[in-house]
């Protein structure tokens, strides 16, 4: 059996498992491999938002250790969220490209 560490969340008690430090950078590694591979997919819907970009990772990366799995977790979420990023900035660029045809209007 392996030792946890308890914590206290909204009253509930919760484990999480220690892990190896071999078995953690294994892990580390194959998120930073994951991130990498997102990142070179959707270089060209995310101009101009890379920072943008670079949150939706660290927001993945996070709730995927608090699975217990990141390394199953993270490339599904990660690649959800900068997906949604992608669309969020194709819907601004096409927005921003009506404003200068609404001005022409007035």
């Amino acid at each position: 059996m392996k030792p946890t560490i308890e914590a206290q969340t909204e009253g509930k008690p919760k484990t999480a498992p220690i892990y190896s430090s071999a078995f953690k950078r294994e892990v580390l590694k194959q998120v930073h491999k994951a991130r990498a591979r997102i990142c070179s997919e959707y270089r060209g819907l995310i101009e101009g938002v890379e920072n943008g970009c670079r949150l939706a990772l660290n927001e993945a990366e996070a709730l995927a250790w608090e699975t217990g799995f990141p390394q199953l977790v993270f490339p599904d979420l990660a690649a959800e969220k900068v997906a949604a990023l992608a669309q969020w900035r194709q819907r601004q660029d096409a927005v921003q490209g009506l404003r200068p045809a609404l001005a022409s209007f007035v």
